[in-house]
């Protein structure tokens, strides 16, 4: 029913809320932040105004419908004093009331209860109902017959009537001020811009108020409300006696717009401006149905708001918490309209989460969607859109097409393509999505759109099951692929099914469908065959992250499976001939990363068997990639430091609970992984692994726990997404902080005790344990990690320093157990490092444990000499000196035998003052053995530390007997080694001795003849003989040795020819032949290997040296159809621009000179790219491309290959032209323009990168042919082009919005 006035429905109104509405409404003229009370509960108010965070209220709203109002009155009066209140109080109600009635009910309120009272009656109310600002208030609660509507209205009344309903609409404007004034400039009236100015955003972005603020800043404004007709009645509104303008809000929306081409064909009308705001993608059919289209210029276009002014609306409603901020920052995603409306849904709940953040959205997209014909057959094609995440591609083709693929999983989905497009751009007119490509508007609300889908009862329904076959042929896992079909397709597939995975399983969890939830995981896990190899598994257990949220048992159950699978193979190599073993870790780290990134999303307090599944596949991985070294975990068990870390700063109690549980977790898997290997696995496999994987998985799981401090690592703020905020704390006062650590050492103790474990292979592990009490000194001297000169709070530094202490005890208790070397590590790191360092005797004063056993340990005693601790102190040159004396006099106070056990004992990685004084007793041993024999055959059995010098030493004594052993010995890399390393101090035996490995290093009795050849040839980079002596060397090691060893001869070359020694020009052609042998030779892997730069070196050394001799090789190497590899091209470039014209001018003479049949496309184009590498800007090169530019049109292709990249040369600006006028190909122009507009380095100054070209660009606009002008003009577009996109996408790293 609707009521005639205002005061006929308020006198009818039975319905307690709404006479609340009506009262906020009104009151809220005065006070902005008066507020309703929720329904339930009797707190004494209908409604307040209190500040932000505090407790007392300021102002207290009473209503009442009660015909007896005293009665009610009096009620709420006695409630207030009740609760202790004496705040000012509005009473409000439907009655009438005389003014003399109202002042005694004032008076005995400020009387008897000591509060302020105004009340409002009938008549009041009703009065304020029927004003213009609050008519609107009457006609949506009380059901009053709306007014008959004028075309126009003033601004002044468009956007207060806008700010009761849209939020921030009356706030600040914030990140406006460029637009504005780009605007107003455009408007002013002594502009001579065109009459119609478009102002063109997505809904919500502020372009309303812009647009009208901005207009009536300039002159006198009216508006054509959003969706209202412009038709030719509206002319008598329109005045004509000053500058007008006239603002048609969102004009795409309006019925008609017929007035607008009248009015701009009517001189009486010039005065005035029109200014329509539009939705992007609206605006040519918006101009073209006004009959504007031939009156308009630029579009003013509104972008999302950067993060900062984003920040500054919330922080303007009072809000600071940083959380809050950033989560709504995301939201909006630069969009003022959804940042002021959390911040009011947060400020009126009291709380804000994703809760809230999603009936924002649903109801965002139940309004967009109302404004359209058909919202159910639009939501259809929203959730299809939603679930794909993107369709069409970015020209906005197929988009249609695209959403066809989940017809029958979307119920009510149309099939037509066209149709379709239709509603897609339907939806994109309504704000909900993005073109081109299409995409969800705003992207959070795509989940929510799908959890609804997934809603029983939902008007629009999503099959889920049908969904993800659909999902998977689109994504081209079609039925029926065979198994090396699926294996060839699954990466790529499941690459494209990411963020459609996480959508659905995003929706899944938020919905609470379980049944979508267990499809999910089906689906995923059934990606998987019985015979699936690393790369497979990585790219489904990629796939599992984006699932993780729907079903966090993924973790689990793949751990299961991949038990049972494994060993796992592992993929076709890509690289080539590659070390398959290499290869295999390779794919092993990037499974184990994988695992980590879905080990993070899954919370292990909700899935408790979340920590044995990563401690499982760490325990599986450890045969092949052990998980611990140089105590940092490798990325699978780092997952623990973000387990174990802090999710805020506020409890500290909840923080020690969840370490707890997940330490109590470790504990269980090491008694169970002790006891018996995961279910399902291969006995066979399952031996390969000893108590020292579960050593090694133990000690990188618990560094966290090694620790008293915690590090929060948070991701953006409030200004930049793109920044990463790593803060450190320790751990709170608690009994659990001590009670922790000790259950950690407790844990590891046992390995002290292993046998295993004092094998030599795993003693790195033992020296890891007995180093933890120095790790737990250091961590308590070091202060807080990122900020030592932040001390630890006394109580973490006391659990450190005893826990350090009671760990020592548990050492020293079973020292005589331990093995000799590990016994040493103990005591180096009892003692200290730097200032800290002190003695035995001093730390065994101080009642250091582990010092106390070691002063009684005389093996020990001797390691020290010979291995002294490194400690790293100032004085380490005296330590040097000081220590060698004494390692020297022991030497000889040992027998051979008893200093050969002693040496046995050192650890191999000696350093510090040990790398003197070891090899000095090494070598004073051998000097005064008896019997050359015993140590020689030492030597020869495996290594030993110092075994350099011992052997060196030896030769001091008995010279010939080492040498004869040398030369029977050849064939063993390592001891050739051994004896080039003491050739320098036996020049007489050097010759000899690079002859008998040369013969070993190209014979076939030598099983390492590679190995070798390295050798001597590292040997002769500091070699004592001639160059030219060397070279020839080098030269019989690199054309007659292992194909293997040519990268490491030329690497020697390359260091010999550096030194500028004068060289036979045949020496140097001998050179080049290796070379040569290196290019032609598949199985050397020199063009892959890791040292490349270095041979590299080499390589240049050559060119330099003999450049027509190199040119000839190079060219040889080209047109078998191979490509000059990059790291020569940056060497070429360091050489003498004469020698570089030379090289050339031969490689050119050699290309000239070849068979035609040779030079097929990818030859041609080796030659082109290798040419200009090696002759950019010298003589021969331009005097080339300007032959061939004029040339036939063969010619001319060649030179467009060979010039396209080298635009910074001036000889480009000359070739280009010519080329140009004498006629291209449309692929040779489209080549050089490839080669100047194209920007594919890593850069950071964009400027630095775009300048140079665009400078190069315009020079040849000045040509005075069109064809040279139009290709510069062209490449002048894409490059700004380039320039655009790199800046968005600097800006999206910036705002984190999507894309």
């Amino acid at each position: 029913m609707l009521y005639e006035t205002a005061k006929i429905a308020l006198e009818q109104l039975t319905d307690d809320r709404a006479l609340e509405r009506v009262a906020l409404r009104v009151l809220r003229k005065c006070y902005p932040h008066l507020r309703l009370t929720s329904a339930t509960g009797d707190t004494g108010l209908d409604g307040y105004d209190r500040p932000l965070f505090e407790d007392e209220i300021e102002v207290a709203l009473w209503v009442s419908l009660q015909a007896t109002w005293t009665t009610k009155l009096t009620t709420e009066l006695k409630k207030h004093q009740e609760h202790g209140r004496t705040a000012p109080a509005f009473f409000v109600m439907n009655r009438p009331a005389t003014e003399i009635k109202k002042e005694q009910e004032r008076d005995r309120a400020k009387t008897d209860f000591g509060v302020s009272l105004e009340i409002f009656d009938l008549a009041e109310l009703a009065t304020q109902l029927e004003s213009d600002d609050l008519r609107w208030v009457a006609e949506a609660e009380l059901g009053v017959r709306p007014r008959r509507p004028r075309a126009l209205t003033t601004a002044e009344v468009y956007l207060d009537r806008l700010s009761r309903t849209v939020p921030g609409m009356a706030a600040e404007l914030r990140g406006t001020a460029e637009i504005g004034n780009q605007l107003r400039a455009r408007l002013a009236p002594e502009s001579s811009e065109d009459r119609v100015v478009v102002v063109e955003g997505p809904g919500g972005c502020g372009k309303t108020r812009i647009a009208i603020e901005t207009a009536r800043s300039v002159a006198t404004t009216l508006v054509v409300p959003s969706g209202a007709p412009f038709t030719l009645d509206s002319f008598t509104e329109v005045g004509l006696d000053a500058p007008l303008i006239l603002v048609i809000d969102d004009a795409h929306r309006s019925q008609s717009l017929s007035a607008v081409a009248a009015m701009l064909a009517d001189q009486r009308f010039d005065r005035v401006r029109l200014v329509l705001t539009v939705r992007p993608g609206q605006r040519d059919r918006t101009l073209y149905a006004a009959g504007a289209e031939n009156h308009v210029g630029a579009p003013v276009v509104l972008l999302p708001l950067d993060r900062p002014e984003i920040d500054t609306i919330i922080t303007d409603h009072g809000i600071q918490r940083e959380e809050f901020r950033k989560a709504v920052i995301t939201l909006a995603g630069g969009n003022p309209l959804l940042a002021h409306t959390a911040c009011q849904v947060a400020l009126s709940n009291g709380k804000f989460d994703w809760g809230d953040a999603s009936d924002l959205l649903r109801e965002l997209v139940a309004d967009r969607l109302r404004a359209l014909d058909d919202p159910g057959l639009h939501r259809t094609v929203a959730v299809g859109l939603a679930l794909l995440t993107k369709a069409g591609d970015p020209a906005g083709h197929h988009g249609g097409q695209d959403i066809a693929v989940l017809h029958g999983a979307v119920s009510g989905l149309p099939s037509e393509p066209d149709r379709l497009d239709r509603i897609l751009d339907n939806l994109a007119d309504a704000g909900l999505v993005d073109t081109p490509p299409y995409t969800f508007r705003p992207d959070l609300a795509a989940a929510v759109v799908l959890a609804d889908a997934l809603t029983p009862g939902a008007m629009v329904r999503l099959d889920t099951n049908a969904a993800l076959r659909r999902l998977a042929t689109h994504s081209g896992l079609a039925p029926g692929l065979t198994p090396q079909e699926h294996a060839d397709v699954l990466e790529a597939a499941t690459r494209r099914l990411d963020p459609q995975i996480g959508v659905l399983a995003a929706a899944a969890r938020d919905s609470g469908n379980q049944a979508a939830a267990s499809a999910i995981t089906t689906f995923v896990l059934g990606l998987l065959s019985e015979d699936a190899h690393l790369g497979q598994w990585a790219s489904v257990v990629r796939l599992a992250s984006q699932a993780a949220s729907a079903d966090p048992t993924l973790l689990a159950q793949l751990t299961e499976r991949l038990a049972r699978r494994w060993p796992v193979p592992a993929s076709e190599q890509l690289w080539g001939d590659t070390d398959a073993v290499a290869y295999y870790r390779f794919e092993l780290d990037r499974l184990c990363e994988e695992f980590a990134r879905l080990a993070a999303r899954t919370n292990p307090e909700t899935t408790p068997a979340a920590v044995a599944s990563v401690l499982d596949i760490a325990w599986l991985v450890d045969a092949a990639r052990p998980v611990f070294g140089s105590h940092q975990p490798d990325t699978l068990l780092r997952t623990f430091h973000t387990w174990t870390g802090p999710r805020n700063w506020h409890n500290g109690q909840a923080l020690m609970d969840r370490r707890g549980a997940l330490l109590g977790a470790i504990s269980r898997w090491v008694r169970d992984r002790t006891d018996e290997p995961p279910l399902g696995l291969d006995p066979a496999d399952a031996a390969k692994r000893g108590p020292e994987s579960v050593a090694r998985v133990l000690l990188a799981a618990l560094q966290p726990y090694l620790t008293v401090t915690v590090e929060l690592v948070q991701r953006g703020t409030p200004e930049q997404a793109n920044t990463l905020n790593i803060s450190t704390a320790a751990l709170p006062d608690l009994p659990e902080t001590r009670y922790q650590l000790d259950q950690a050492l407790d844990l590891i103790e046992p390995l002290l005790a292993e046998p295993a474990m004092h094998r030599p292979e795993h003693l790195n592990l033992l020296n890891a344990l007995v180093a933890v009490p120095e790790q737990l000194r250091q961590a308590a001297g070091r202060g807080l990690p990122g900020n030592h000169h932040q001390k630890l709070p006394a109580h973490a530094e006391k659990v450190l320093v005893e826990a350090a202490s009671r760990f020592a005890e548990k050492i020293a208790a079973r020292w005589t157990d331990l093995p000799l070397s590990v016994r040493r590590r103990a005591v180096e790191a009892a003692l200290g490092t730097g200032t800290r360092r002190t003695d035995l005797a001093g730390a065994a004063a101080n009642g250091e444990p582990i010092a106390v056993a070691a002063l009684s340990d005389l093996g020990l005693a001797h390691l020290l000499v010979v291995q002294p601790p490194n400690t790293f102190t100032a004085t380490w040159a005296e330590d040097v000196a000081t220590q060698k004396s004494t390692a020297i006099t022991l030497a000889g106070q040992l027998t051979t035998a008893q200093a050969i056990d002693l040496l046995e004992a050192a650890d191999p990685s000696f350093f510090g003052t040990a790398h003197e004084v070891l090899p000095a007793f090494a070598a004073a041993v051998g000097e005064s053995a008896t019997d050359a024999d015993p140590v020689l055959d030492r030597i020869a059995s495996r290594p030993l530390p110092g075994d350099a010098a011992l052997l060196a030493g030896l030769a001091t004594q008995h010279t010939d007997r080492v040498w004869q052993w040398v030369s029977e010995h050849a064939g063993d890399p390592r001891l050739a080694g051994l004896a080039l390393g003491m050739a320098d101090d036996h020049p007489e035996q050097e010759a000899q001795l690079l002859r008998t490995l040369a013969d070993a290093a190209t014979g076939t009795e030598a099983t390492e003849p590679a190995a070798i050849c390295t050798q001597v040839a590292r040997h002769t980079w500091h070699c004592t003989r001639s160059a030219e002596d060397r070279l020839e060397r080098l030269a019989l090691l690199g054309t007659q040795g292992p194909d293997q060893a040519v990268p490491a001869v030329l690497e020697a070359i390359g260091t010999v020819l550096h030194s500028n020694a004068p060289v036979d020009p045949a020496a140097v052609d001998a050179c080049a032949a290796v070379l040569e042998r290196g290019l032609t030779t598949d199985t050397t892997g020199l063009l892959n290997n890791d040292s490349l730069g270095l041979i590299s070196h080499g390589v240049i050394q050559i060119a330099r040296r003999s450049p027509e001799r190199f040119a000839q090789v190079l060219a040889g190497h080209v047109l078998s159809g191979r490509r000059l590899p990059a790291p020569w091209t940056e060497h070429l470039e360091s050489l003498d621009i004469a020698v570089r014209n030379d090289i050339t001018a031969a490689f050119e003479q050699r290309w000239s000179t070849a068979p035609a049949t040779a030079l097929n496309d990818s030859v041609q184009d080796a030659l082109c790219e290798t040419f200009t590498a090696i002759g950019k800007d010298t003589e021969a090169w331009s005097r080339t491309l300007v032959e061939w530019a004029g040339g036939p049109p063969s010619a001319r292709r060649r030179a467009a290959k060979a010039v396209h990249l080298a635009w910074s040369s001036s000889t480009w600006g000359q070739v280009v032209p010519e080329l140009l006028v004498a006629g291209l190909t449309p692929e040779s122009q489209e080549l050089i323009l490839h080669g100047l507009a194209a920007v594919n380095a890593v850069f950071t100054d964009l400027d630095a990168v775009i300048r140079p070209r665009r400078e190069a660009a315009e020079k040849l606009k000045s040509h005075p042919d069109a064809l040279v002008q139009a290709f510069a003009t062209t490449a002048l577009e894409r490059l700004d082009s380039s320039a655009s996109a790199f800046r968005g996408m600097q800006q999206r790293s910036r705002t984190g919005y999507p894309t």
